[in-house]
């Protein structure tokens, strides 16, 4: 090649390659995760030559993170990816600053159901709209003492598949063990929530703008927080830390907790007493409130949506999920990584109490939110609601319609 021309076909090259490069700014959802982030990006980064990630890791908690993320927005400063926690999809979503993702999962030759289970998506859905990308989960699952759960149920460790069958056990460690609690349940919006929707019960309909504590399923889900308190919690109020340590103790045999507590309670129960899991009874068309991560974009420029898009699809991969499972106490969203023995599979199966995780994934949904701005207050609401039940103070029924009206009200 003559030196002119090879001069002219390298600066071309060159030209060429500087276009393509890119650097991604991506915001973390809490910065106890920033080594977390950082592997997730370096891991992308070495398959992906020409896209750099950016990762702004300053936000204390994924609260900040969402206030970030609105100050953001007014002052047009988005990063192009986001992390987020699912119970502030919707506010970011009612702004109008978050992409949906359905074309660009459609028209992916590599999105395929070999690589990508439906849970992925299925916990970002907003409206029929795929909004977001379940990154690591977490939802509420017993915990048994199973030496308690044993002698209840003269030798059978397990519990039983349904509310009834649980609360019997419950009763019957009551009256063996006068000085311990059969059940414990924590009774936040994250608790309350699932036991509704695993139930078969609704908190609001579609929109988001019609209140639907009434509804039977709903209404029988919420007996089963009476019932816990008539159990024993009525008359043993404790705060999250106090339950835990009482659970730890063996003075609780069952207790309603979040699955990310797992290794704590393995590390807790090792030496004193067998500890079990078993995942929330489930209706035909039950769903679990997911808590955790999504991931979602917030850039509309096509080349920028290119390089976000293949950032994103890496985190949910089975690979960057198996970076997710071994750093965190979150399960990975795609269930492709879990079942995989190469990836997680094999480590998860050395610990038994991981089957109830396992066997939740398939039932994972979105959280569920309200129209309008007052979710935070909404969630006091029933907070209140389910701790007034549980204390006796209120029964099923009239909570609900105490709740519909005040939840009702504050739907703009």
């Amino acid at each position: 090649m003559l030196p002119g021309l090879a001069a002219i076909f390298s600066l071309v090259c060159h030209t060429q390659a500087a276009a393509q490069e890119v650097t991604l700014e991506v915001s973390g959802a809490a910065s106890n995760y920033s080594e977390l982030f950082k592997e997730l990006a370096e891991s992308f980064e070495a398959q992906n030559p020409g896209i750099s990630i950016t990762v702004d890791n300053a936000a204390s908690d994924q609260s900040d993170a969402l206030q970030r993320t609105l100050r953001a927005a007014v002052i047009d400063d988005l990063p192009d990816v986001s992390f987020q926690g699912p119970n502030n999809l919707r506010t970011i979503v009612d702004r109008g600053v978050v992409q949906p993702l359905d074309s660009l999962v459609s028209s992916d030759p590599d999105w395929t159901a070999e690589r990508f289970s439906p849970s992925v998506t299925n916990s970002g859905a907003m409206a029929g709209q795929t909004m977001a990308l379940g990154v690591g989960f977490s939802f509420p699952i017993l915990y048994y003492n199973a030496d308690l759960v044993r002698d209840a149920q003269g030798g059978t460790a397990g519990l039983p598949g349904d509310w009834d069958g649980i609360l019997g056990v419950a009763q019957a460690v009551n009256e063996q063990n006068p000085d311990r609690m059969g059940i414990y349940a924590r009774f936040q919006t994250f608790y309350s929530q699932s036991v509704i929707r695993t139930m078969g019960g609704r908190l609001g309909d579609e929109s988001g703008e019609v209140v639907t504590l009434t509804e039977p399923e709903t209404l029988a889900a919420l007996r089963v927080f009476e019932r816990i308190g008539a159990l024993g919690q009525a008359q043993n109020a404790m705060t999250k830390s106090q339950a835990r340590q009482a659970f730890s103790a063996g003075q609780v045999a069952i207790h309603l907790d979040s699955s990310s507590s797992l290794r704590n309670f393995l590390n807790a129960a090792e030496g004193n007493f067998e500890l079990g899991t078993a995942r929330l009874p489930l209706a035909e068309d039950g769903q679990l409130a997911t808590s955790g991560f999504v991931v979602v974009m917030h850039t509309d420029d096509p080349a920028r949506q290119d390089a976000a898009w293949r950032f994103m699809k890496h985190v949910v991969s089975p690979e960057g999920q198996g970076i997710i499972g071994s750093r965190t106490g979150f399960v990975p969203s795609n269930e492709i990584a879990v079942q995989s023995p190469d990836i997680l599979g094999a480590y998860y199966d050395t610990i038994s109490q991981m089957g109830a995780l396992v066997d939740s994934l398939p039932y994972v949904g979105p959280w569920y939110l309200y129209a309008g701005a007052n979710n935070a207050r909404i969630a006091s609401i029933m907070d209140d609601t389910i701790e007034q039940i549980i204390a006796q103070n209120l029964d099923a029924r009239a909570g609900a319609e105490e709740a519909q009206d005040q939840i009702q009200a504050l739907i703009e």
